[in-house]
């Protein structure tokens, strides 16, 4: 009898289980797709189109910071700068989204 109980509380519980993960995944994928909107939406409103440019050569096209510098006829540091303050912005950003 106790076995019967135990093998029936291992079911349910393994059900119980499965039900929590299937809503977790839902969850995690509605704020996915809310962080990528709110991401595309500060990147176009929230940035300036040096750091969109910036942002682009670097993560895009896979330039690093000296080869955009050189590119842009800016100084290594100000790219650098531009960068991790448009980082910056977009977390800011995506956290409200994400609100």
């Amino acid at each position: 009898m106790s076995d019967t109980r135990s093998i029936q509380n291992i079911r349910e519980t393994h059900v119980s289980f499965q039900v929590w993960l299937e809503k977790v995944a839902e969850t995690n994928e509605e704020n996915l797709a809310r962080a990528k909107r709110g991401l595309r939406v500060a990147i176009r409103d929230e940035l300036t189109p040096r750091q969109q440019m910036f942002l682009q050569m670097h993560f895009c096209e896979g330039l690093s910071y000296q080869e955009i510098g050189e590119r842009c006829g800016v100084n290594k540091s100000t790219v650098c700068r531009s960068i991790n303050r448009a980082a910056a912005t977009l977390r800011r950003c995506v956290k409200y989204a994400l609100l």
